[in-house]
């Protein structure tokens, strides 16, 4: 039986997801997909809210990341079915990003053509840190609009960081007109096509393979390997959009053999935090998200790199980052200047 949501502080943020973040209006659907790492707490929550915004819940739980080899995003046959009922998906996982990450096409095509569904994450980030969320997504949004059009006037991107980061990609030949809702997220899920996330807050472009080179030293969590930092900075070498080096420790080691097993040895995306209120967890997800960091990934992007195969997406986090457009400074020491 779980547990009855009692605390006020849980039930104004999960009434606030719902209500604002999502706008669930009364008699829509809700899938949740879960797995046997989902938190009892975060599913009660979840229902509970909701259930008193009118709402109808549909929970499915599916294995946690492993019963699939080589599919770390894998999603059982009955749960991707039941992907395109509903009105709204809130992945839910604990394990890994599958029920994000491994969605089905035709939920993918609806998201695409902005008909009937909008998603909403909360994978891989715990209770705690959902609950502790006091961002101003109103203000994220406003910051993330006018980053998005930096990048869109702009040519080259750099990060940095001090690891020793020095990486550059360019941020010409991407098609913005056609990707612009998708290049930001910026919490709200409100009409069909929309993603948004809790907590959330980032801005992230695909710049052309071929374009993105230079020297990666991750030392914050990394998608499928760790959370919170490696055992040792994982050293990255990228030369036109491919890594031809990993080296570092442990973690490195399982990171080479995860993306030469899955012929998966690309970087596809460069992406920064936007949420000032983000708290260090075990979160990759929560603290990708957080301004001051900056994240690539590696894998594809499906419905973004075009140019590479799909098999898995998975970012690679670096603390304390330095972005820049075209030489200007545009985030640092944990601070945007937009201006």
């Amino acid at each position: 039986m779980w547990l009855k949501v009692i605390d006020p502080q849980v039930t104004r943020v999960f009434e606030r997801i719902v209500h604002t973040q999502i706008g669930l209006k009364q008699g829509e659907q809700v899938l949740i997909v879960a797995d046997p790492a989902a938190e009892e707490e975060k599913l009660a929550a979840l229902t509970s809210a909701i259930s008193a915004a009118g709402g109808i819940f549909t929970i499915i739980v599916q294995p946690n990341v492993g019963w699939k080899p080589n599919d770390p995003y894998a999603l059982t046959d009955p749960c991707q079915l039941a992907y395109v009922g509903a009105d709204v998906v809130i992945a839910a996982t604990m394990s890994s990003s599958s029920s994000l990450y491994g969605r089905p096409q035709a939920y993918r095509d609806l998201m695409s053509r902005k008909e009937k569904v909008r998603m909403f994450s909360m994978v891989e980030r715990p209770f705690e840190i959902i609950v502790a969320d006091t961002a101003d997504y109103h203000e994220i949004k406003r910051n993330n609009e006018r980053l998005k059009e930096l990048f869109k006037k702009g040519h080259r991107v750099r990060i940095t960081n001090r690891a020793g980061t020095d990486f550059v990609g360019s941020a010409d030949d991407i098609e913005y007109d056609k990707l612009w809702g998708h290049l930001s997220h910026e919490g709200f899920a409100l009409q069909p096509g929309d993603f948004g996330a809790a907590p959330d807050g980032e801005t992230h472009i695909p710049p052309p393979p071929e374009s993105m080179e230079g020297l990666l030293v991750v030392d914050g969590p990394v998608a499928n390997i760790c959370d919170v930092r490696p055992d040792e900075p994982i050293r990255l070498a990228v030369k036109k959009g491919r890594i031809l080096k990993i080296e570092g420790g442990r973690d490195a080691a399982k990171l080479d053999k995860l993306v030469h097993d899955l012929e998966q040895d690309y970087v596809a995306e460069i992406g920064l935090g936007t949420n000032p209120a983000w708290v260090v967890s075990r979160s990759l997800h929560g603290v990708k998200k957080g301004l001051g960091n900056t994240h690539v990934a590696y894998g594809g992007w499906w419905g973004f790199q075009p140019k590479i195969p799909y098999k898995v997406h998975g970012d690679m986090v670096m603390y304390e980052g330095t972005l820049e457009i075209d030489g200007k400074v545009v985030m640092a020491g944990g601070k945007l200047f937009l201006d």
